[in-house]
């Protein structure tokens, strides 16, 4: 998102973590965004004459369910109702 909205002119940071210790981690993510209707596309400050839009925009729906569908691809030919 961070990159659609910017132009690429901001990119998320990878989150790595390297348990040093072997001792139990735990971690309580949390994930904020725009309602699926959202309209995501460049912020106009990140655009202009000589950096034209590297996306087209899109919903935060449609955004989301092509990450899901990239991620999962490979149970997209899992049938309902089997177990994993």
């Amino acid at each position: 998102m961070l990159a659609r909205y910017s132009n690429d002119r901001f990119r998320a940071t990878p989150h790595r973590v390297i348990n040093r210790n072997g001792g139990s981690r735990y971690a309580i993510p949390f994930f904020l965004g725009p309602n699926h209707d959202a309209v995501v596309d460049c912020v106009p400050t990140c655009v202009g004459p000589d950096n034209p839009p590297h996306y087209e925009p899109t919903t935060y729906g449609a955004f989301t369910q092509r990450l899901l569908t990239l991620n999962f691809a490979h149970r997209c030919g899992d049938v309902a109702g089997e177990d994993a």
